[in-house]
């Protein structure tokens, strides 16, 4: 209690602080103290100063440690500081990171405010929140003002706050605005919010890409011929070697650069694509349609580099391929298919190895996937009774743990894996030499092998509720287009876009579903919808007194939810299906409702009028009326139930078994990974791996999650009562992220400067290090940081953590993989 006291004391402020450093969120203060107290007795046990900062996170270089707060009626409660992905604001203003704060508006359950889904909603709550907005919050001795709301944010009922520097000059919430640009010319209140929230966009460029004003121009864009439509909405150029140069600046990325890059730059936004025929001297090529306000922030900033992402089937493509006569047998085949491959992946290395490689498609040098393959790969092995091997514990758990994920996405999404499908971002064929209805697919996976798609194709983008949403168009070998690989490449000619036909898309980042699965490719095609949108509501100047009222209208007419779901409860219901005319109604107004946060314009949602009677099985509406769904989803459903049920049975393959063999897991022992000369290492490794596991367990405990390789994998399938205001993909990814940029600070910590004694061979270098990290983590002659921790183990009140002896995993795998072939594969272990 005295070290609690005295860890407590040295906090900035005594309560909100306190759990902030120890990473718990303050949802129950009886057991959040205790935890607290737990990780001090760990931080003590660990040989660890009190003092000192409680996660090494924080020290991730091209990531900040960000305060969270979320606001009821009733309660504030704070929790972090989490890691964060920086954005343009948090690196400009990097040295006052601690000033600015992430707020959500939840109800007392800590779930999402539905204030617009009961008939009158209270005055005093929407009231309340407003004033929040206008008046800012108190937190911990300081003043938090708002600042600005991306539009994920809005969805989300979340925003920024900024605390002010109270010294005279100092930065405030209206100076951090006047920096991010001049938004003056935009007189459209949700339009003119969602341009300050571009600022606010996660990047992830680690370096700096200077484009100097001479170095980028504007270009016109492309119209069609009565003016209408822009067939280059959203997408520029960039020059190859810039694109090199932006490639190298991308943490983590495996292969050559990429042919396309979603971007933030100035007050642009879209994609660039590449372009060899440009220009000496000129970095990036501009369009009208990317150029959102003006700024002088002339720093390329990347959100994703265009890849190759595996292709799934979800509930609303298959609910319109099946309303254009896809048969469903086709989509039964291929759920047995998928889940006859997860059960092999459990019981064949090489099956797993190459449905990771299929599914993931590695492009990320650190995620937990290529992690996971890589071990596979090198000649690790699950247990087997069959076989007498040494199996090994982490990859077997993650292996588990992943398939369990898996088998829960195809129940609550129907998320079906299409081998002969991807999902790729969409750019603009500038040579002009595609026609209308054709389109330019050149796929090159993780192993570099290069695939040109030629034949029909269905395409479509998600949301989609419209039948006439899936396009089939003719993909074409067009030498000219094959330096853009990993992107759906569209025409610029013919009487409507493409992506437009598609949901009402464009090319400023927008995924597409394509598939060549012939299978897939419905015989009836469907007239797409008009995508006109509703003409946005202008004010004379936006005050910032008018977001707030917007932010808080937002809350009240958000009706995308309702209107997703009546659709498919009612195509369930009806022998149309999506063809239904109410579900066509339903599909206008979604469209709506998505332009929302961008046009300000509210959509009436009846839910007398357009709410189903019933909602089908599948959709899991415990409080509503429910039917049993015999169509193909609801069988989709039904057959997935009735084998993750099967699967459970203790004579099928017991989900415990990773489990056991981590608890287990010195029992384990691989002496092939064990180099001598290791010993040298192995203090600084005890030391290092009491840090990570601290940090480890404060996320773990942040999102209340009891298994390491759910943490590690972000394969979990139930989301904590805290986190309900989020999807839970956001916060698998989250999780994901968050220990993925940990693991990395370790690797680039400890692995990178190489002693002048072994400046000659490096690589000997990492590998001892790696055989140490191993060696102290699975060693039974080393135990745990501590005898009382040891005791602590053993009666079963925290399970020890072994993923930190595969930080190094690459290093690992090379000297299994040496060892493998020094003596033959059936005796490697």
């Amino acid at each position: 209690e005295k070290d609690a006291y005295r860890a407590l004391r040295h906090c900035e402020n005594a309560y909100c602080h306190a759990f902030a450093k120890f990473g718990k969120v303050m949802e129950d203060p009886v057991q959040n103290l205790l935890a607290s107290l737990h990780l001090v007795r760990d931080r003590k046990d660990a040989g660890k100063s009190l003092e000192e900062d409680g996660g090494a996170d924080c020290k991730v270089s091209d990531h900040v440690m960000v305060h969270h707060a979320t606001v009821t009626p009733l309660v504030i409660y704070c929790n972090g500081p989490h890691i964060d992905t920086p954005n343009r604001v948090l690196r400009h203003f990097r040295h006052l990171s601690n000033r600015f704060l992430r707020v959500n508006f939840a109800d007392e359950h800590l779930e999402k405010l539905q204030v617009g889904r009961v008939e009158n909603p209270l005055i005093e709550i929407m009231t309340f929140i407003k004033d929040t907005l206008a008046k800012g919050i108190n937190v911990a001795g300081r003043h938090y003002d708002f600042l600005a709301m991306s539009n994920s944010q809005l969805r989300q009922n979340s925003c920024w706050f900024f605390a002010p520097e109270t010294r005279r000059g100092g930065v405030t919430a209206d100076t951090i605005r006047a920096w991010m640009g001049d938004f003056s010319s935009i007189k459209n209140v949700a339009k003119y919010s969602a341009r300050m929230g571009q600022c606010f966009s996660c990047t992830n460029t680690s370096g700096k890409l200077t484009v100097a004003r001479e170095e980028f121009t504007e270009i016109r864009d492309v119209k069609s011929e009565d003016g209408k439509y822009t067939f280059s909405d959203g997408i520029g150029m960039i020059s190859q070697e810039f694109a090199k140069e932006a490639a190298l600046a991308l943490p983590n990325l495996k292969g050559g650069a990429p042919s396309a890059f979603q971007i933030r730059f100035a007050g642009y936004k879209g994609m660039v694509a590449v372009n060899p025929g440009m220009e000496s001297g000129i970095k990036l090529k501009l369009r009208p349609s990317m150029r959102k306000f003006d700024s002088d922030h002339l720093q390329l900033e990347i959100i994703q580099p265009a890849r190759l992402l595996p292709g799934h089937l979800n509930r609303q493509i298959i609910l319109l391929l099946s309303t254009l006569g896809v048969e469903k047998r086709v989509f039964v085949d291929l759920q047995k298919r998928m889940t006859s491959k997860l059960d092999d992946c459990i019981r064949s290395e090489r099956t797993g190895m190459a449905f990771i490689a299929q599914e993931h498609c590695l492009r990320d040098a650190n995620a937990p996937t290529t992690m996971l393959h890589a071990m596979l790969e090198s000649g690790f092995q699950f247990a087997r009774p069959e076989r007498r091997c040494l199996p090994e514990p982490f990859m077997e758990a993650l292996m588990l743990s992943y398939r369990n994920y898996r088998l829960a996405q195809l129940e609550e999404k129907a998320h079906v894996y299409v081998e002969d499908a991807a999902c790729l971002q969409g750019v603009l064929d500038e040579s002009g030499k595609l026609d209308y209805g054709e389109v330019s697919v050149c796929i090159r996976d993780s192993a570099g092998l290069k695939k040109r798609i030629t034949g029909p194709v269905a395409v479509a983008k998600n949301p989609c509720l419209h039948p006439g949403d899936v396009r089939v168009l003719m993909a074409m070998d067009v030498p000219d287009l094959e330096h853009l690989e990993n992107c759906l490449v569209f025409p610029r000619r013919g009487p409507r876009p493409h992506p437009d036909e598609c949901s009402g898309s464009d090319l400023d980042g927008d995924t597409y579903f394509v598939t060549w699965n012939q299978n897939l490719i419905p015989r009836r095609v469907a007239e797409p919808m008009q995508y006109t949108g509703k003409e946005a509501q202008v004010v004379e100047k936006v005050e910032m007194a008018d977001i707030y009222d917007f932010f808080v209208k937002y809350m009240q007419n958000d009706t995308l939810g309702p209107i997703c779901n009546s659709h498919m409860a009612r195509a369930d219901l009806s022998d149309l299906g999506a063809d239904d005319p109410v579900c066509l109604d339903l599909a206008s107004m979604q469209s709506d409702a998505v332009d929302y946060p961008k046009t300000g314009v509210p959509v009436k949602y009846d839910a007398r009028k357009h709410g189903p009677p019933s909602y089908p099985d599948f959709m899991k509406k415990r409080d509503k009326t429910s039917h049993t769904s015999s169509k193909t989803l609801g069988f989709l459903f039904h057959d997935v139930c009735h084998y993750t049920s099967r699967a459970q049975q203790p004579h099928a393959m017991p989900n415990s078994r990773g489990r056991r063999l981590i608890e287990d897991h010195r029992r384990y022992f691989d002496k092939d990974l064990c180099l001598p000369g290791h010993e040298r290492f192995c203090q600084d490794a005890i030391q290092c791996k009491a840090d990570f596991d601290l940090s480890l367990k404060s996320v773990m405990q942040r999102y209340h999650l009891s298994k390491e390789e759910e943490a590690i994998g972000g394969f979990f399938v139930k989301l904590p009562r805290m986190q309900r205001k989020h999807s839970l993909h956001d916060i698998q990814l989250k999780v994901r992220q968050e220990t993925t940029r940990l693991r990395q600070h370790y690797l680039d910590e400890e692995f990178s400067h190489v002693p002048d004694e072994f400046k000659d061979n490096a690589e000997r270098f990492r590998r001892l290090k790696a055989s140490a990290w191993y060696t102290v983590t699975y060693d039974p002659r080393h135990t745990p940081a501590s005898a009382a921790t040891h005791e602590r183990v053993r009666r079963g009140h925290r399970s020890e953590l072994i993923s930190f002896a595969w930080i190094p995993f690459r290093h690992l795998c090379a000297i299994k993989a040496e060892k493998r072939v020094a003596v033959g594969p059936a005796n490697a272990r």
